[in-house]
């Protein structure tokens, strides 16, 4: 597909931050963002090869784009990232924090460790990028923080108590903070998937996945590109919203 010359510019001379870059959704959002223009840092926690691939697929599409190894999950990993970030770019435009993990267990058979786990990746980490990230984008008067949320966002589900209640705060944690930036030229947003084809679900069995499609109206599995569409969406076009949430879930929030 070709796109707009305009489009393809729309972040010219931004830096995006995007962290859990190395795959799935995080990937296609590394890989659209620098369509439109943006400098890439794309953070891993893990796994380096793919890391490797996204970052050698940017760049011989002429894009720039370098790697950070950092647990966001830890307070200390999470401030260094920012600042290896700023030192290699001077600048961070957008930080999308998507990193999440996920652990079933039903609550009463759902251990401390794991609980911790999931909160701190996917809600405390957030918290931490945010804290560091935002002097240098109060200096600037502006900047964008786009948080990955769910469609288990407003959902309960059946043995993620752990997950639903991490996505839930997370809509918490990005009104609070686009209330307390407006004014100052930050705009904070969230974008909430839904059944999302992931590493997560291409591991289901076919009566997993033929069972997670029927409740989704659209009767379909979302591609990760069309997740990463509409964060580009929201960091070019969306210049009016903070504190909302943009939904790419196949109306199974309304089911």
């Amino acid at each position: 597909m070709t796109h707009p010359p305009e489009q393809q510019d729309a972040l010219r001379g931004q830096v995006a931050l995007i962290t859990g870059a190395s795959r799935g959704i995080g990937r296609a959002i590394a890989i659209e963002l620098n369509r439109l223009g943006a400098q890439i840092a794309l953070n891993y926690r893990s796994e380096e090869a793919r890391a490797e691939e996204v970052l050698q697929l940017i760049t011989a599409r002429g894009g720039t784009c370098r790697a950070f190894r950092a647990d966001v999950a830890k307070s200390v990993e999470a401030n260094q990232l920012i600042k290896d970030t700023l030192s290699e770019y001077g600048h961070i435009d957008i930080l999308v924090n998507n990193a999440a993990i996920q652990r079933s267990a039903l609550l009463h058979k759902m251990v401390d460790a794991d609980w911790h786990e999931v909160l701190d990746t996917n809600l405390s980490a957030v918290f931490y990028l945010c804290r560091a990230v935002l002097p240098s984008m109060l200096k600037a008067q502006a900047g964008q923080i786009v948080n990955i949320a769910s469609a288990s966002s407003f959902m309960g589900q059946r043995g993620a108590a752990s997950y639903v209640a991490s996505k839930h705060g997370l809509i918490g944690l990005t009104r609070a903070l686009a209330v307390e930036t407006a004014a100052r030229g930050i705009r904070v947003n969230a974008v909430a998937p839904g059944l999302t084809d992931t590493d997560l679900v291409q591991a289901l069995s076919e009566e997993q996945r033929a069972r997670m499609i029927a409740m989704v109206p659209q009767n379909r599995i979302a591609a990760p590109e069309e997740v990463a569409a509409m964060v580009g969406f929201v960091t070019t076009k969306a210049t009016y919203s903070t504190g909302n949430v943009f939904h790419v879930s196949g109306g199974v929030i309304m089911a």
